[in-house]
Order: C-alpha cells, then sequence, then structure tokens
C-alpha cells in the first residue's frame, strides 16, 4: 500500500490554516507542526499527521531498541515525540521533576492523513485517492478562522513569577562559580 499526495489550491491561507485545525480535533491523534511564518528555506508552512494506523507508546527502559525496531517495520511517515527523560537510557542521569502532563517516555504514530499546507496550495496523502477529494471537501466545510481567533486559551505555570526569577538567578550563580558551563532549564505550561 503507498500513500498517494493530491494538490488542491489554497486561497486564503490562514483560513485553510486554521480549518485543517478544526479538521484534525475530530481525531483521537493529531499532531499539528506550524512554522509560524519563520523565515528560512522552507517547503512547507504546516504539516500535519491526522488519526492513526499504528502506534507506538513506551515508557522506560529499551526505549530507543523498542523504537528502532517500529521504525523498521513502518518505513512510513511518522509523527511524535520522545520526552526529555529519555535521555536516562543513553547517560546516567535521573531527572525527579514533577510532571503533571505524563505524556509517554516515547510516542510515534503512522498517520492515516498527511497534510502539507504552503500559502498557495494543501497536499492530501491518503492511501486512497479518492478519499482525497473528501478530505478536501470536509476541510473546507470546517469552521472558519474567527472561532480560533476569538477564542482565548489560558496556560499556567508550574511556575510562579518571583520562584522562576530566583531559579534563574541561582543558575546564573552556579554558571559564574564554574559548576556547569551551560544549563537547559525547562518549565512546564498546562
Amino acid at each position: 500500500m503507498k500513500r498517494e499526495f493530491t494538490s488542491y489550491p489554497v486561497i486564503d491561507f490562514l483560513k485553510t490554516k486554521f480549518q485543517m485545525l478544526d479538521f484534525g480535533k475530530k481525531f483521537g491523534i493529531f499532531c499539528f507542526l506550524d512554522n509560524h511564518n519563520y523565515q528560512f528555506n522552507k517547503t512547507y508552512e504546516c504539516i500535519a499527521g491526522v488519526g492513526s494506523i499504528k502506534s507506538i507508546l513506551l515508557s522506560k527502559d529499551n526505549t530507543f531498541q523498542h523504537f528502532d525496531h517500529f521504525l523498521a517495520q513502518n518505513r512510513e511517515w511518522l509523527f511524535g515525540h520522545i520526552a526529555y527523560d529519555v535521555k536516562n537510557e543513553i547517560e546516567d542521569l535521573q531527572s525527579l521533576n514533577f510532571d503533571g502532563v505524563q505524556f509517554p517516555d516515547l510516542h510515534f504514530f503512522v498517520p492515516e492523513i498527511v497534510l502539507m499546507l504552503t500559502v498557495t496550495e494543501l497536499q492530501i496523502g491518503v492511501y486512497s485517492t479518492h478519499k482525497a477529494d473528501i478530505i478536501f471537501q470536509e476541510i473546507n466545510n470546517s469552521v472558519n478562522e474567527e472561532t480560533f481567533i476569538d477564542g482565548l486559551v489560558y496556560f499556567k505555570s508550574r511556575f510562579a513569577k518571583d520562584e522562576y526569577l530566583s531559579t534563574v538567578k541561582k543558575l546564573q550563580e552556579h554558571i559564574l562559580r564554574g559548576d556547569c558551563y551551560e544549563i537547559n532549564f525547562c518549565q512546564e505550561f498546562y
């Protein structure tokens, strides 16, 4: 079975982008990669993997060995993530950070549908060419961008502002003392 791509003209890029998001939200698995108009040598503004034909979810131990096996069996489009703590399998490190999101350490999937958007074109990749026309119609019939732009989304940080600034100051002191030369400080938003 080979994935076939069909191209469709895009008249209103921003509207189509939000319609893709609206289309994808009805699937249990949906990954949307957005370039946000960043100017570099790029081919696509947005790429999405929609739905799942096969997937791999791993938490702890032999993550890369299992993932290598999955990759060998699925020479195809894959979307997903590898969590920060997988580093513990490569280096002798341990993290004891709070995990409020609780994503698996590794999750990749072979999408049912691949969507690739440029300013002028939407490519739809599926295993059945006639299905691409139906998907294009469904995307076009999705809500328009005002639904998303007017809606407000609120994020909370795991750190209060004062706690965050205090932690950054302590990290700067570690660097100045020579305890380390580089720090990757992350915080969770939910």
